[in-house]
């Protein structure tokens, strides 16, 4: 044991045994490991976090945010566990370290060191200043002696924050000049509007692009400035370097954008040429297999692998997610819980608030995740994936014995988990159903936001998750369907499918073409499910409609991570 962790421990005894007067200490302590634990995650030390909060539950047990936080960078390390390693090892990925998601030797501290830049324009109620993003560049040189070379690609990306660090409008500016134009001097480009974002600057150049310039406002939902054939303005390209930390300079001159209400940019902006992002495959696997074919990954398995060497691996999980689900349990006590997740972590730009409705949806995520676990430990799939292809790629073996291998696939285990699958489902559903009955008690803030629009479309999966869970005891119709669905869970889990007492195989071979077959899949679900492979079926929500994502996640309406725009939606972004 720790050091830290016996010394707590011996403090618990000590305070059991002489009765009052230790609790306000162990809070206080406990407080302050929290906060510890808080720098550490802020920073990217997950497993520095977690330790400390750990050590912060020992102190107090009632620590709800020591007890989220614990939860929390557990959630993160899931990435670097045993079961997540071997998975790796057995597709023959490297090993994945923490360390290259979160901290300052990560993939993401990488990408925001490339991504920050100055700004500094006056106009919209005084200065603003932000990022500029600078696109790749393809080639080393652009503008040199008065001569334009080939280019693709290359440009700006700049949002604009007041102080409060509000995103209020975002620019792009894009110069790709395809080819090489000897003897133009590179002055003052005058802009002119297109069509909505088509912008285009007005010189007789060939460009790679049309959008080349576009304002987008995102402070007021349904607002964007963009500019129009008679607006004024100047834009002049001062720098544009063609090697690796020379300037990018941009000046922006009278630019007016909107009509009624109008947006005038004056300034500089300002950036160093990169030539080279952070490549992905350095930092995690599975990102040099881009583009590659199924055979190209398979190749690289180990020969002797196959699925139920996966399902071991998977069933490593049940113990992590146990603790996590354990953890969450812990931190949902009352409706004031809120923790805040830092934008330090991510290099970003905005904190996340979680409450006690994200908490469940959370819990509920991880029983069906836990669930997922004991369903994929319950059938049979015996198929060596090592064996199909060789390493260059190539299938080794024929259609015709591939669906033979298949063919074996679904029958169930003697030993299989559905029992306990079905209790996972039941929490699940049952905490969702929790989240909903607490949406209107919880005031603090979360990622999960209740209005009048939102309520509607909860209201609509409240009735979802209600006959889900009618459907766990007794034949259930699903209402918001058409033609309607009706299913029958408590069927599935008291008689689950099994392929050795099915009639048909689950898959042929058709115009050398593996097909699944229809009439094994219908007998197998037969009495769980009532659906027509033939019939179209359509679903009739109404609420869940138009803004109600924009409504429920409006923290990511606008999301950057290390200075990289990650989500973008709703009225007012472009599409």
């Amino acid at each position: 044991m720790k050091p830290l962790k016996l010394f707590l421990a011996l403090t618990f005894v000590l305070s059991a045994c002489g009765g009052g007067g230790g609790g306000r200490d162990d809070s206080l302590l406990s407080s302050s490991l929290a906060e510890e634990a808080y720098t550490f995650l802020t920073n990217g030390d997950i497993e520095g976090a977690r330790m400390r909060y750990d050590e912060a539950l020992l102190a107090d047990s009632d620590n709800t945010t020591a007890a989220f936080g614990a939860a929390f960078t557990r959630i993160i390390l899931l990435s670097t566990s045993d079961p997540s390693q071997n998975i790796l090892k057995g597709l023959g990925q490297p090993s994945f370290s923490i360390t290259n998601l979160a901290g300052p030797d990560s993939y993401l501290a990488a990408l925001d060191g490339i991504n920050e830049s100055s700004v500094l324009l006056d106009g919209y109620d005084g200065p603003f200043f932000g990022k500029i993003q600078t696109f790749e560049y393809e080639n080393e040189n652009y503008i040199i002696d008065g001569s334009i070379h080939i280019c693709r690609g290359s440009g700006v990306t700049m949002e604009y924050r007041d102080a409060a660090n509000s995103l209020h409008f975002r620019v792009n500016i894009n110069l790709s000049i395809e080819e090489e134009q000897e003897g133009v001097v590179i002055g003052s480009f005058n802009v002119q509007a297109g069509d909505s974002f088509d912008i285009t600057y007005s010189i007789d150049l060939p460009s790679c692009g049309d959008d080349l310039v576009w304002f987008e406002n995102v402070e007021t939902p349904g607002k964007n400035y963009y500019l129009y054939n008679d607006a004024p303005g100047t834009i002049i390209f001062s720098q544009l370097g063609n090697a690796e930390g020379e300037a990018f300079e941009v000046n922006l001159e009278g630019v007016t954008l909107g009509r009624r209400e109008q947006l005038v940019l004056n300034g500089t902006l300002s950036d160093t040429v990169t030539d080279t992002l952070p490549v992905k495959s350095d930092y995690f696997p599975f990102y040099d297999l881009f583009d590659r074919t199924l055979g190209f990954l398979l190749s690289r398995v180990s020969d002797d692998l196959n699925v139920a060497d996966f399902q071991s691996y998977v069933v490593g999980y049940q113990s992590l997610l146990s603790d996590i689900t354990d953890l969450l349990d812990q931190a949902d006590q009352d409706n004031d819980f809120q923790f805040i997740i830092p934008q330090g972590l991510y290099f970003g730009v905005e904190d996340i608030p979680v409450n006690r409705v994200d908490l469940k949806m959370l819990r509920a995520g991880f029983d069906f995740a836990m669930a997922g676990i004991y369903f994929a430990d319950s059938w049979e799939y015996p198929i060596d994936i090592g064996s199909l292809y060789d390493e260059n790629g190539v299938r080794t073996v024929s259609q015709e014995e591939l669906v033979a291998q298949l063919n074996e696939f679904f029958t169930l285990k003697g030993d299989h988990h559905i029992d306990e699958a079905q209790v996972e489902v039941s929490t699940g559903v049952q905490n969702l159903l929790d989240a909903y009955d607490v949406m209107d008690q919880v005031t603090v803030d979360g990622i999960f936001e209740a209005d009048d629009e939102a309520n509607e479309g909860y209201a609509e999966l409240f009735d979802v998750a209600t006959q889900i869970q009618s459907s766990l005891s007794a034949e259930t119709v699903l209402t918001y369907f058409n033609p309607a669905i009706t299913i029958n869970l408590e069927r599935f889990f008291t008689n689950p499918p099994d392929a050795s007492e099915v009639d048909y195989d689950p898959f042929v071979l058709e115009d050398d073409k593996i097909k699944p077959v229809e009439a094994f899949f219908q007998q197998m679900l037969d009495g769980v499910i009532d659906v027509s492979w033939s019939t179209n079926y359509q679903d009739t929500f109404s609420a869940i409609r138009g803004t109600f994502k924009e409504t429920v996640f409006d923290e990511f309406t606008t999301f950057f991570v290390a200075g990289s725009l990650v989500t973008s939606f709703g009225e007012g972004n472009l599409p």
